[in-house]
């Protein structure tokens, strides 16, 4: 479970260092300012958006977790 959930954070992150790679090479390019700073903006919005679903995610792991741990000690009493 864990290292499934490290290998998806890896991925992504990843994935946001490749875009944002390729936005720096569209920076230099003349002409484009205009368009890459909505896809910045886009990329940043996205960016929070995945951060807040990684987060639920691992609360709610932890909680069935915790539950699960609870129903075990419940069974050893």
């Amino acid at each position: 479970h864990y290292p499934l959930r490290r290998q998806r954070q890896m991925c992504i992150r990843d994935r946001f260092k490749e875009t944002e790679s390729l936005i720096n090479q569209a920076e230099r390019q003349p002409g484009t300012h205009i368009q890459v700073n909505k896809i910045k903006s886009k990329l940043n919005q996205s960016k929070q958006q995945i951060l807040q679903m990684e987060l639920a995610t691992q609360l709610k792991s932890c909680e069935l977790g915790l539950a699960k741990l609870s129903n075990l000690k419940s069974y050893s009493e």
